[in-house]
């Protein structure tokens, strides 16, 4: 739903929500087949917004009727108090996301069904509040993407969640990262992404696995940075905070950009660091390959060339 689309297609869409409200056939049966909805550069300023008020209204009175939907999308739109009272109608809805969206008007008192959350604001234009992300507080929610810790925080503090899947990018305040891991105890994998190698190492150095976590699974870590032995290895020290820092781990990602040397620096850490802090861990990738453990021993795997030109673990 755009509308700044062609004025033929605009009218074509309005015309279909309208026989959606109205029950006809056989807008009403077609209706019950759309499985994803995108709402695309609603985003107009404020002087010229009113106008595009009644169309918001008639397209999401047209979504409640589409109860299969599994998959809602803003771009680049506003929300108001009326998309949350759609949305809350989808008891199908799966996967919610935002990107650079404003929330113009408070939602009302409801929580959705939905299980994945993305909320994102590349330029840091709209700063939402703890009152308009209450909705997404969900007892149903299991993984959370997000560029904002302190937007999480926010949604972690209405009620207790049971999150698993956590993924924030870039980071930026580590007080507020650790607030939101003392709320969510029941994470299994945690993505999280730095400017730079130094950034890496700098906030992981200041919260302890081993304190926050209990049922960890998968720990993934992210930046833009040439990585030197010398780093690798630190990051790496860093994260291995002592003899059984995390005995559930059993995966182990670190996705830099570039790298300055083979996968096999991983073959120094193994015994001494890596292994006695994760003592179950059974795979660590990279960027160049993983090291897998098989019937008792550890293989390196390389990525071939083919792999190396696609986008590794795109986020």
């Amino acid at each position: 739903m755009d509308p700044n689309v062609s004025f033929l297609q605009a009218s074509c869409k309005t015309k279909w929500a309208r026989q959606i409200v109205a029950n006809n056939e056989p807008a009403t049966s077609v209706a019950l087949y759309v499985k994803e909805c995108t709402f695309r550069l609603w985003n107009i300023n404020k002087e010229t917004r009113w106008r595009f008020l009644p169309f918001a209204t008639l397209y999401c009175q047209a979504m409640t009727r589409m109860s299969n939907i599994q998959k809602v999308f803003f771009f680049n739109s506003f929300l108001k108090k009326e998309h949350w009272e759609a949305l809350a109608e989808l008891k199908q809805l799966d996967v919610l996301e935002f990107h650079s969206c404003s929330f113009i008007e408070d939602p009302p008192d409801i929580q959705l069904t939905v299980r994945t959350v993305k909320l994102f604001d590349k330029y840091k234009e709209y700063s939402p509040t703890t009152f308009t992300l209450r909705p997404i507080a969900t007892t149903s929610l299991r993984e959370l993407h997000a560029d904002d810790v302190e937007a999480v925080l926010k949604i972690v503090s209405f009620r207790q969640l049971t999150i698993h899947n956590l993924v924030l990018k870039p980071i930026s305040k580590t007080d507020s990262l650790i607030h939101v891991f003392q709320r969510l105890s029941d994470l299994q994998n945690i993505t999280l992404g730095f400017e730079g190698v130094m950034a890496a190492w700098q906030h992981i150095s200041k919260f302890s696995l081993k304190k926050l976590f209990t049922c960890l699974h998968s720990c993934t870590i992210r930046g833009e940075a040439i990585m030197t032995r010398d780093e690798v290895k630190m990051v790496v020290s860093t994260l291995c905070d002592g003899p059984d820092t995390l005995p559930s781990l059993e995966e182990l990602n670190l996705h830099f950009d570039h790298w300055e040397e083979k996968l096999d620096i991983f073959s120094d850490c193994l015994e001494r660091t890596i292994i006695p802090a994760f003592p179950n861990v059974k795979r660590i990738n990279t960027n160049l390959g993983s090291m897998r453990l098989e019937e008792g021993d550890w293989k390196v795997l390389y990525r071939s060339v083919d792999e190396d030109n696609r986008d590794v673990g795109n986020w």
